[in-house]
């Protein structure tokens, strides 16, 4: 009795971790990297240009910050949901505009 009731717990912590990984790695965003001399008119352009590229891309409010070091990549989209073919739409749109460099997609799990 004691060994599957511990048997039972050892299964119940796996899935209760498994469950947990997941949840953090759904959370993902894109940043999209601007060219040097990027204006807030030109990252706010490319946001309202990409906010509805797709369904399950939505782009994340834009921070307070004043520093010109915080305004460089605050250009983000939420893409939790967001399959390949979907990311690769938004990427498509964010990359058409001259003054984006590029886009990441970095690790956040």
């Amino acid at each position: 009795m004691q060994r599957s009731l511990a048997g039972l717990w050892l299964l119940a912590a796996a899935v209760l971790l498994t469950s947990c990984r997941t949840t953090v790695t759904l959370k993902r965003e894109v940043v999209v990297v601007f060219k040097p001399g990027t204006t807030a008119a030109d990252r706010d352009r490319v946001r309202a240009a990409c906010a509805d590229a797709t369904p399950h891309a939505s782009p994340e409010p834009v921070g307070p910050g004043t520093l010109k070091s915080s305004r460089v990549n605050d250009v983000r989209f939420r893409v939790d949901k967001a399959d390949d073919a979907e990311l690769a739409k938004l990427y498509a749109c964010l990359t058409k505009d001259p003054a984006v460099r590029g886009v990441n997609l970095p690790d956040m799990g």
